[in-house]
Parts: C-alpha cells; structure tokens; sequence
C-alpha cells in the first residue's frame, strides 16, 4: 500500500516496524553520527541483505522496489 507520506527524521525507529513489517514501506533512511556506527550500522545490514545503498547521511534500505526497478545490496 502506498501511502505518499514521507516522515521527518525520527530517532525512535521501532515503532515504524512493530505491528506490520516493513514490506509496505518503499524506502527508509537511517542516519549515522559517526564513522563507528556507520560500520555497525553497515555491517548489520550487509548480514541481513537489505538492499539499499549508502548515503552521506548514512544508509538507504528498501522495504520494496517497483517492477522495472533494480538495486543492489548493502555490502
């Protein structure tokens, strides 16, 4: 379900993923402060297989990607 809402940054995450998965959401930015959590964050991911992408900020990650679309994963 698409929704078109596109939320300001948010530091309690759990909630977006607590009562019905992530698979309804296009796409989620998370942020990173320093070059350690990026690692741990980066690191998380790549052992998930989430696809997205790095960013300046930190991470891109996918819930889903539309038909015709490609990525990659997080490595």
């Amino acid at each position: 379900m698409e929704t078109g809402n596109l939320s300001q940054w948010d530091g309690e995450w759990f909630y977006h993923w607590s009562s019905s998965g992530w698979d309804w959401m296009e796409w989620a930015e998370l942020s990173v402060e320093t070059a350690h959590q990026r690692e741990l964050v980066r690191a998380v991911l790549c052992r998930i297989r989430f696809a997205g992408e790095q960013t300046t900020a930190g991470f891109g990650i996918y819930g889903y990607v539309r038909n015709g679309e490609a990525t990659g994963y997080i490595e």
